[in-house]
């Protein structure tokens, strides 16, 4: 796979995108020097390499509905690992899904206090599960990516 190669006005832009994907072209063209036009194709051929994959909004669903914020970590049986993946992935309340190296995957959710006793097992196969492993989240921060897109000194 061949690295994209990305210039100090690129890492700049994303920065300021990653602070506020609202932010008018206009603003990040006076802070990176260019036209308006320029940081819009700038954008445009980010998303078409594969960089930005969306602009989304970043919800704290603990704040209504009376929602909890856990992280779930599952141990498949063996040779289990992308079906339950893709079972986890459509579960409600899951919004994130990661899969380590050694095949463990770790899903955060906010899942009503209501139902927490018994949602995974409605909406899970657990025949595919060896274990897992509930933790309630006390807190989450979602970086702005300001040190992700710096460039490293050469």
């Amino acid at each position: 796979m061949t690295q994209i190669e990305i210039d100090d006005t690129d890492r700049e832009i994303l920065r300021l995108l990653a602070e506020n994907a609202r932010r008018p072209y206009s603003t990040i063209a006076e802070a990176v020097n260019l036209s308006a036009s320029s940081v819009s194709e700038r954008v445009r051929r980010l998303e078409k390499d594969g960089i930005i994959r969306r602009f989304t909004v970043d919800l704290d669903l603990t704040q209504y509905e009376n929602r909890i914020q856990v992280m779930v970590r599952f141990q498949t049986k063996l040779d289990k690992a992308e079906s339950l993946r893709e079972a986890v992935i459509k579960t409600p309340y899951v919004e994130h899904v990661y899969t380590t190296a050694e095949g463990e995957i770790v899903a955060v959710a906010t899942p009503p206090r209501a139902i927490i006793g018994n949602w995974l097992q409605e909406s899970i196969p657990m025949s595919d599960v060896q274990r897992y492993d509930v933790q309630l989240l006390s807190s989450t921060t979602r970086s702005a990516y300001s040190n992700a897109t710096e460039l490293p000194q050469r």
